[in-house]
């Protein structure tokens, strides 16, 4: 069942990972909460629904690889107990979920109830609606956070406007083009200074030859708040840039300020036109050396990840994305990985294309 294999994943990342291992016992137990009474489907039962990974697993790890402190992050979409596609219905799981975790201790939804009815009230079109977003770094509380889908503008706008941030929030939107759309809103589900974060996506990530870059990227602050290192997005020497297809803004609820952003880069060449390698070694080179022209080092805990990652027995590229952001003068990196569980187990479909137990068909 899927709890099992998330559990196995996790326990056995933490346990071996240097900078985690002494937080074994609480990852075990965070997932465990996590995933109760929702991903306890016997192998051949009905399908999860989720946009989180090419198989319908409901789980995406990530691990910051460079930046303190560096940590092992994850999104986690919880399912109905009645297999449903209906938002609605993922909504309410979750909510359920939410309440569940608040009680052991493990989340507080004090700011996030401000924002649940703009949700619910229109929920958007796909089963894709809260989404929990977790990090554990290797000290301090783990980090719990909410995701909403954004089914329509009026929702972000009204959610930056009840923590009184409705300038902060028209001034990240116009440094987008016309064509992007936003479609996450986040809230901390811990700490008395929550961040509140924009996602938005754009509408046509296209590769492009690399060429000399403007000012700012878009979708991020201007130079020294948040603006990512000159290069940043280049990927070796093989010349070719990657267009973000996701920019993240990220805004202090005390402060009422934005204090950085991120630029999501698409890896994996499923998709679209990718102008990286589809093959997870040269992607992970490659990594290293982006890391190190910024002076940083790679922490061991993402190669121990994409080897967990890789062992689940689909012969496919399990990178996805590249978070690149700068704060504070400080560069990081962070990889997202796809780790097809369920493919292994049941062989599942995800769009048109069939997921077989040994390989992409």
């Amino acid at each position: 069942m899927l709890r099992s294999a998330l559990a196995d994943f996790v326990a056995g990342l933490v346990a071996a990972s240097p900078t985690l291992a002494p937080r074994s016992a609480e990852a075990a137990a965070l997932m465990a909460a996590l995933t109760e009474g929702w991903a306890e489907r016997p192998a051949g039962g009905p399908r999860y629904v989720s946009y989180l990974s090419r198989d319908g697993t409901p789980f995406e790890p990530s691990v910051r690889i460079s930046g303190e402190p560096t940590d092992l992050r994850f999104v986690l979409e919880c399912q109905p107990e009645t297999p449903s596609s209906l938002a609605r219905d993922h909504l309410a799981a979750a909510l359920a979920l939410s309440e569940s975790l608040e009680a052991r201790g493990w989340a507080d939804l004090t700011h996030s109830r401000r924002l649940v009815d703009l949700f619910r009230d229109t929920p958007p079109r796909t089963s894709a609606a809260l989404w929990f977003g977790v990090a554990l770094g290797p000290a301090g509380p783990p980090v719990l956070k909410h995701y909403f889908v954004i089914a329509e503008p009026a929702q972000w706008r009204a959610a930056f406007e009840r923590f009184g941030l409705a300038g902060e929030g028209a001034r990240s939107r116009r440094r987008e083009p016309a064509s992007a759309k936003a479609e996450f809103v986040s809230i901390d589900l811990v700490g008395h200074d929550p961040r509140l974060k924009l996602y938005v996506r754009h509408r046509d990530p296209r590769p492009r030859r690399h060429r000399p870059r403007p000012r700012r990227q878009p979708g991020l602050p201007a130079r020294g708040r948040g603006a990512p290192p000159r290069g940043l997005l280049r990927w070796g020497a093989g010349g070719a840039q990657a267009r973000p297809e996701f920019s993240t803004y990220h805004v202090s609820v005390d402060a009422r300020a934005v204090t950085h952003g991120t630029l999501n880069v698409p890896l994996e060449p499923l998709h679209y036109r990718s102008p990286v390698p589809d093959d997870d070694d040269e992607v992970m080179a490659r990594a290293a050396r982006l890391c190190a022209a910024l002076g940083l080092e790679v922490d061991p805990l993402y190669p121990h990840l994409l080897r967990l990652a890789r062992a689940d027995g689909v012969r496919y590229p399990h990178h996805r994305y590249a978070g690149l952001q700068r704060r504070a003068g400080k560069a990081e990196v962070t990889m997202y990985l796809s780790t097809l569980l369920q493919a292994r187990r049941h062989g599942l479909w995800y769009g048109t294309l069939p997921l077989g137990p040994a390989q992409l068909l």
